[in-house]
């Protein structure tokens, strides 16, 4: 039976084997019976694709960890629930989540870039520079203890913050401006909607046309952010740093944020989530001068909706009485959102609640 399910494998990766022998291998690796046959072919390819990587040319990383790492991948597999759209086993008695094994299994062999899940920060570093010719690179790192301030090549500003380290090209290309980030650095990107702006880290990509935000490129368990302060950001995972397995597992892969609203990659789901910034600001100023946030007798529902508009974030009632509550007061010396929250809660004995991107009022309402 082993040299059976040898010949169909090789067969597979060959790309030579036909639609009766594709089955059969299926049904040999839903049975459970070759894993440890698996987690030497995903071994080997490891092998040769970090051997392959002139930044990975550690021999006791070669020799080693690609075992190791081949074990955390099938270990992730047996740990993954089937994916949403449901697979029909080729035999009855195979349970789902074997079957779900035997599909990613394969996918995982035959991902050419499986390694990169655990990549170092310097082997995506590298893939980001190769495909700049070298004299066209610039880097900047700052090793003070003060922000350090950079202009790029379309005048967009960036500023770095302790610790951070920024590559890119002296001159943009013609059709997209590309960066690539460790750290944290804030951005203020030159409008140019004919050159979409693109900053690069290991786990996220984000992507703008002109506008201000701030990314935090954690390379640890921290995970990584992007929050943004005006205009609309795309922020997507970055799918270099996932191997074919990877990308087959459920997840939110891409965002949309607007001002106020920060995307938080959280790595043990490897999911984006969108969250409220630390602390909200207005969105524009003249705004807040012609609301002045003076009310009498204004119903909450009033309230909430102008202080929805003034910040961009969804403020809602738990329940329709609350909305009948009247709220007299003034809530113009301050900008910070929470305390004019914490005001108008206490007026009317409820409370609020972060969750995520949405503010709830809680209460018995009036």
């Amino acid at each position: 039976m082993a040299s059976r399910f040898t010949f169909l494998l090789e067969r597979y990766l060959e790309n030579k084997a036909s639609e009766a022998e594709r089955l059969e291998l299926m049904q040999l690796l839903s049975s459970g019976q070759f894993e440890e046959q698996i987690k030497q072919s995903i071994a080997e390819r490891l092998r040769v694709e970090m051997q392959a990587d002139p930044v990975v040319q550690d021999d006791v990383l070669l020799a080693n960890n690609a075992y190791d790492r081949a074990q955390q991948i099938v270990d992730r597999i047996l740990s993954q629930e089937r994916p949403e759209a449901e697979v029909v086993p080729l035999h009855p008695a195979t349970s789902p989540k074997r079957w779900w094994f035997a599909a990613a299994a394969a996918a995982a062999i035959l991902s050419a870039a499986s390694y990169i899940l655990w990549m170092t920060p310097q082997a995506v570093e590298h893939q980001f520079t190769a495909k700049n010719p070298v004299h066209t690179v610039w880097e900047e790192v700052n090793q003070g203890t003060a922000q350090r301030w950079v202009m790029l090549d379309d005048s967009t500003r960036v500023t770095l913050q302790p610790g951070a380290h920024l590559i890119y090209p002296i001159h943009f290309s013609t059709a997209k401006r590309e960066v690539y980030l460790t750290g944290e650095a804030f951005f203020e990107v030159t409008k140019d909607p004919s050159r979409p702006f693109f900053v690069y880290s290991k786990t996220l990509v984000t992507e703008v046309v002109g506008t201000s935000f701030r990314v935090r490129a954690d390379n640890t368990l921290q995970g990584s952010e992007v929050a943004v302060v005006t205009g609309k950001v795309s922020v997507a995972q970055n799918e270099e740093d996932k191997n074919l397995l990877q990308r087959l597992m459920p997840g939110r892969r891409k965002v949309m944020l607007t001002p106020n609203h920060r995307a938080v990659y959280q790595r043990e789901t490897e999911e984006l989530v969108v969250k409220l910034v630390e602390k909200p600001l207005p969105l524009a100023a003249d705004h807040v001068k012609t609301n002045a946030f003076r009310f009498h007798s204004a119903s909450l529902a009033l309230v909430l909706r102008d202080l929805s508009y003034a910040y961009g974030i969804e403020i809602v009632a738990q329940n329709a009485r609350i909305n009948q509550c009247t709220f007299t007061g003034d809530l113009s010396e301050t900008d910070d959102l929470y305390t004019r929250l914490e005001l108008i809660c206490q007026s009317i004995g409820a409370s609020y609640v972060v969750r995520d991107a949405k503010i709830l009022i809680t209460g018995n309402g009036c």
